[in-house]
């Protein structure tokens, strides 16, 4: 068949809708063989009946004619399905690169070099990606550059609060002042930082150096370093679980800034009892880490964004937070780079609600 469309194409005809052409010849050749194998049964059957009567012959012919008609039925399909098979994993071929655009893989994409609608699908999608992979690009080279241009003035002002905060003629008045000039510095700077570690895992592709971890243990580290701030705001926490190590092969920066996004999720929306309860434990094939906090739960149209960057729920505005809507979407993404994954889930009950993220077993 192919050749029969180069050749017209030599000839200078132009062909349109070639798949349309090709399945039609497909068809064909498909009925072509099935009639070919029908008259050799045909054939051999004849041959066994030559020296009946006809009365016997005719008898005999109806008796094999639903069965000359269900294999005609059966080869034509079988060869149908082979000579289509070939195009069909041009489209499952087609489907994987569409799969791996939705997961955010634009490189190393598969070319189809026929010359019909499906090799245009295929190459129009992979430009498509292209297109998208080098706009994903510019967009990440644009806030990289803005949070490394705002870090410098950051650095620059937190460096002259520093000098107003030594001078011994402040007035109280002044030093409340600075303070709250402290505060929203530091607050920004930490936003800053957000944004551009943001940026870079979920633009950047680059190996992280991954390895074996106890999870129990790291755990308990942020934890510790989380002391200061539990008492400051109240808070007790309870950890369960941290008596096995569960070793798990992971990035450790990574992972501590995942814990530590999570416990500062639970103190910022978990004033209602001051309690945070933190679980490690086995499920089926996988490790579970349960973050539980006291507080307002999450609505159906909260949860379907909560992951996703710079979204702040309706319950936001009952906390005086400075927060941007990152530390989710960070922790969702720093546990996808770990082939796992992150939900959330509310208890009516208790009035909880829980984060629980799940990686596989090693």
């Amino acid at each position: 068949m192919q050749r029969l469309l180069r050749m017209y194409g030599a000839w200078g005809i132009e062909l349109k809708h070639r798949l349309q052409w090709k399945m039609i010849g497909i068809m064909f050749v498909s009925m072509l063989a099935a009639v070919f194998v029908m008259v050799l049964c045909e054939v051999s059957i004849f041959q066994g009946i030559f020296h009946m009567s006809a009365e016997k012959a005719e008898i005999e012919f109806a008796k094999y004619s639903y069965l000359f008609n269900l294999l005609f039925a059966i080869v034509a399909v079988f060869i149908f399905f082979l000579l289509s098979r070939k195009t069909i994993k041009r489209i499952e071929r087609m489907n994987k690169n569409v799969s791996k655009i939705a997961s955010g893989q634009m490189k190393e994409l598969e070319g189809d070099r026929h010359k019909d609608e499906l090799g245009d699908l295929s190459n129009n999608i992979n430009t498509m990606a292209l297109h998208i992979a080098q706009s994903i690009q510019k967009e990440q080279d644009m806030v990289c550059n803005l949070a490394h241009d705002l870090r410098t003035p950051i650095t620059s002002i937190s460096g002259y609060i520093e000098l107003l905060e030594k001078e011994k003629e402040l007035s109280e008045e002044g030093k409340h002042y600075i303070g709250i000039l402290r505060r929203k510095t530091e607050d920004l700077a930490s936003q800053v930082n957000a944004l551009l570690e943001y940026s870079i895992l979920e633009f950047k592709e680059r190996d992280y150096e991954l390895e074996e971890t106890s999870l129990s243990s790291l755990l308990e580290q942020v934890l510790i370093d989380f002391i200061p701030v539990l008492e400051q705001e109240g808070f007790t926490y309870i950890l369960e679980g941290n008596t096995k190590s569960y070793l798990f092969v992971c990035n450790q920066m990574l992972f501590v800034r995942l814990f530590e996004n999570l416990i500062s999720n639970s103190i910022r929306y978990g004033k209602q009892e001051k309690k945070i309860e933190i679980k490690i434990h086995e499920k089926t094939k996988c490790i579970a880490i349960d973050f539980s906090n006291y507080g307002e739960l999450v609505s159906p149209e909260e949860e379907a964004h909560l992951f996703d960057a710079f979204y702040q729920g309706k319950s936001a505005k009952n906390y005086k937070t400075e927060s941007k809507g990152l530390g989710l979407a960070i922790a969702k993404k720093i546990t996808a780079i770990h082939h796992g994954h992150i939900k959330v889930k509310n208890n009516q009950d208790l009035n909880k609600v829980t984060f629980t993220v799940e990686l596989p077993m090693n």
